[in-house]
């Protein structure tokens, strides 16, 4: 968890979520599975994501490039040790591939040879080429990072509260809580 998830998700956590519960039970409409579904209005991406922006996948125009890595995600690694890398990679895929022609599936494993590849993958992590850009976590953009922080947090507190997250039919800027409401039986 970063620093950035905890203070969206406290931030996140403090809305009225009894309140948006009720709105969710007062807005009922079926969907096409005949589900009960209640939502309530939460805002648009405009106003509730850090960034501000709505992303589509064919778009990169409205994304800043993080000012750390110019948008590649990683950084050079000053540790970097090209030969030593590869080497434990090898290694790493020799032990795999031994475990998994004796052993079959991972669960099999000896203990002791999960925590030798653990530690190889430790050391390795150490001298691969590039690392991931601390600023905006390999996604190559700052704010598309804290878009994505915000989201899980979002998704978190919605899942503790029985809800779900949803955009509008038609309009995907609009961001709704959502919840399966129950249909009430009769029993006349």
């Amino acid at each position: 968890m970063t620093k950035d998830y905890k203070r969206f998700y406290k931030e996140i956590s403090s809305w009225d979520w009894s309140n948006i519960q009720t709105d969710c039970e007062e807005n009922v409409a079926e969907d096409d599975d005949g589900q009960q579904i209640g939502q309530c209005f939460l805002g648009t991406c405009f106003h509730l994501a850090p960034s501000g922006k709505y992303y589509m996948p064919w778009v990169c125009s409205n994304v800043d490039a993080c000012p750390r890595c110019k948008g590649k995600g990683t950084l050079p690694n000053p540790r970097k040790a090209t030969k030593r890398f590869d080497r434990l990679s090898r290694k790493i895929n020799r032990i795999v591939k031994q475990m998994l022609n004796q052993y079959g599936c991972y669960p099999e494993w000896p203990k002791n040879t999960e925590a030798l590849i653990q530690k190889l993958r430790a050391k390795a992590e150490r001298f691969k080429p590039e690392l991931e850009c601390p600023l905006c976590h390999g996604a190559g953009s700052h704010e598309a990072y804290l878009d994505q922080e915000w989201f899980e947090a979002l998704e978190a507190c919605l899942d503790e509260h029985g809800m779900f997250f949803q955009t509008g039919e038609g309009d995907p800027c609009d961001y709704f809580a959502a919840m399966v409401v129950e249909k009430e039986l009769n029993h006349e």
